[in-house]
């Protein structure tokens, strides 16, 4: 049994490079994989990987990211679904097959940022960044079925798994994943104490319980950590 840790970080798109720089230092010694959202077109990522060494997934225009330790076999990015928010934005996703180990198969991380404003207290908003966040989930669940078995998906989801009706949909939905948030959670959330930046995992790969970690600099969400057994 091989273990491999994994940290994800849902970034700001108004933190600053050196606020990068430090974020990823940190990440990197507690990781084999890091995942980020909301790091479109920020240099800052690619000069950290390019000077440490580390293999970046991250198409050209893509918000999301992937960076490893590992061997990239194949990686992309594109949007999980034809709608779009109000704004025009589209909803993307990231993902890398990766080689953590020569005597194990790749695993695919697939990295998404779901739309925002669409929990209530006791189920669904309603308007129009719902139903593009119903679509986007059923294009995630497509993409990691195309998949090997071996893939773990991860991202803010923008739903605070605190709330007993966010928790019954997700053990619904993603009921083939098993979740790293699960049994007594920790009084540490994501954002503003929510637990919002979910991490799911297939077959062939046994997740612990996420971590979550210190604040960081320039960032509005807390990074949390899971550690892998292939």
């Amino acid at each position: 049994m091989v273990r491999v840790r994994h940290c994800h970080l849902s970034g700001r798109y108004d933190a600053k490079p050196h606020e990068w720089t430090a974020a990823l230092n940190y990440l990197a010694v507690k990781a084999h994989v890091i995942t980020l959202t909301e790091a479109r077109n920020v240099q800052a990522v690619r000069d950290w990987a390019k000077a440490n060494g580390w293999q970046l997934a991250q198409p050209r225009g893509a918000e999301c990211a992937v960076l490893t330790r590992g061997d990239i076999k194949e990686d992309g990015a594109g949007p999980l679904t034809n709608r779009r928010l109000s704004s025009g934005k589209k909803v993307t996703a990231t993902w890398a097959k990766i080689d953590l180990h020569p005597r194990y198969r790749p695993v695919t991380f697939i990295v998404t940022h779901l739309p925002a404003r669409v929990e209530g207290r006791n189920g669904w908003q309603r308007g129009t960044p719902t139903s593009v966040h119903a679509d986007a989930v059923r294009g995630l669940k497509r993409l990691a079925a195309e998949q090997n078995r071996r893939v773990v998906i991860v991202g803010d989801v923008n739903l605070n798994l605190r709330r007993r009706w966010v928790q019954e949909w997700a053990d619904h939905t993603f009921r083939r994943y098993a979740a790293a948030w699960h049994g007594r959670l920790p009084d540490a959330g994501t954002f503003r104490g929510r637990i919002i930046d979910w991490h799911l995992s297939g077959r062939g790969v046994n997740a612990g319980p996420a971590q979550p970690l210190k604040r960081l600099d320039g960032f509005d969400h807390r990074p949390f950590v899971v550690s892998l057994e292939l």
